[in-house]
Order: structure tokens, then C-alpha cells, then sequence
């Protein structure tokens, strides 16, 4: 019986630590606020969505639209993208 209990033992420790590593050498692809500022703008306005583009059906449930240009230049942690697509 001791000998199982030690196994039991070694088997949870070395689970514990497995799961340990992987959480501390996990990298993260969050965005960095570090680059951007924001300001407050009160003088903006809405533009009417009539007659806009539906990129997804739906329901159409996991299915990514076609590559669609954004009409701008949107930057990114450094890079520009002028086109985006939906999921």
C-alpha cells in the first residue's frame, strides 16, 4: 500500500509541475496599449447603415466572410492593414 501511495504522490507532483511549466512558458498575443494614445471627440456623427454589405448569412455559423477592404489605412503594433475579414 505504500508503495502506491508514493507512486500516487509522484504521479500528482509531476502533474503539478507539468502544468506549471506550461502556464509560465505560455506566450501571450495580446496588443500593447504602450504604442497608442486616445483623445475624446464630442463633434462626431453617425453614418446610416442602409444598404451596407452583409459579409456573413445568418446563421452561417463558422464560416469566414471573403478578404474585404476596409477603405483605410488601420495601424496595428506597428502594421498596417487595409483589409480584414470576419468569422
Amino acid at each position: 500500500m505504500e508503495n502506491s501511495t508514493r507512486l500516487s504522490w509522484k504521479i500528482a507532483l509531476f502533474s503539478m509541475v507539468m502544468m506549471l511549466a506550461f502556464m509560465i512558458s505560455g506566450n501571450a498575443y495580446a496588443q500593447s496599449t504602450a504604442n497608442y494614445t486616445v483623445t475624446a471627440d464630442s463633434n462626431g456623427s453617425l453614418t446610416d447603415m442602409t444598404g451596407s454589405t452583409q459579409l456573413i448569412a445568418s446563421g452561417a455559423d463558422d464560416t469566414p466572410s471573403a478578404v474585404t477592404n476596409i477603405g483605410f489605412t488601420f495601424t496595428m503594433m506597428g502594421v498596417q492593414y487595409t483589409q480584414f475579414s470576419v468569422n
